[in-house]
């Protein structure tokens, strides 16, 4: 029976040796952000690293793309994760050989929705969610200029609701800011040459949808709040419905 004990022996000291090396590691992270030592030994120090900017980019996803006609040419133009590009389109060499236009946006951009002829510009309308809606001035396509950004804001009536264990909460009406913007549309009443009738559609993620004019957003002059007209719908979603879906409740 002497053998077993024997062969225990080193299984002990295997795990010995693995306690001694966790207590190193939690002694090791334990002295995160200190600059001193403890006791005789140097205990090393682990230094967080806080990028705020990016150095480069390999590839990126592409999430939207529309066809732009400037009057003389054909673009397209496209996303790049948070990146706004334009390109020529055609087959002749010198178009193929052409350089990509790009910058760079505040968001993920979600959908670009083209503006032609306002006020004699055109425009590119940027959907980035919780960043809300970018506008570019793509009059020259091949040097688009990036001009403010205009967030979305929305309030959530005072409501009741349970959770799975039958407690009722009860939330107050509350004002939220930066809606996740998904898309917005252009109504233009019909009167193409006429702007001043031109309505904005907005699909408001977190919101519902909601609608304001055309020249709230293409007439300010900086970034700001975007003003919405009219009494707005507020959809709530209950939680454990989405995303397959149920019975959705809209508040006047």
């Amino acid at each position: 029976m002497t053998t077993p004990f024997a062969l225990h022996r080193p299984v002990l000291g295997w795990r010995a040796a693995c306690l001694s090396a966790a207590s190193a590691v939690a002694l090791t992270l334990a002295g995160c952000g200190s600059s001193g030592s403890s006791g005789s030994g140097s205990v090393p120090s682990i230094i967080e690293a806080f990028i705020d900017t990016q150095a480069t980019q390999v590839g990126g996803a592409t999430q939207a793309v529309a066809l732009y006609n400037d009057g003389t040419a054909d673009w397209t133009l496209y996303s790049m994760a948070n990146r706004f590009a334009a390109t020529p389109v055609g087959t002749d060499s010198a178009v193929i050989k052409a350089a990509v236009k790009e910058i760079v946006a505040p968001g993920y951009i979600q959908h670009i929705t083209v503006i032609k002829n306002y006020a004699g510009k055109n425009y590119a309308l940027l959907s980035m969610g919780g960043k809300g809606i970018g506008v570019v001035d793509i009059t020259n396509a091949a040097a688009p200029a990036y001009l403010r950004t205009m967030t979305v804001d929305y309030t959530s009536p005072a409501y009741t609701y349970s959770d799975g264990g039958g407690t009722i909460f009860k939330l107050a009406s509350a004002a939220h800011t930066s809606g996740s913007i998904s898309d917005v549309l252009v109504d233009d009443k019909g009167t193409i040459n006429d702007t001043t009738d031109d309505q904005l559609l907005i699909a408001n993620a977190s919101f519902g949808l909601q609608q304001t004019k055309l020249s709230n957003l293409m007439d300010a002059t900086a970034s700001g709040v975007l003003p919405v007209d009219g009494a707005q719908t507020w959809t709530l979603k209950y939680s454990g419905e989405n995303p397959n879906g149920g019975p959705l409740r809209s508040y006047p």
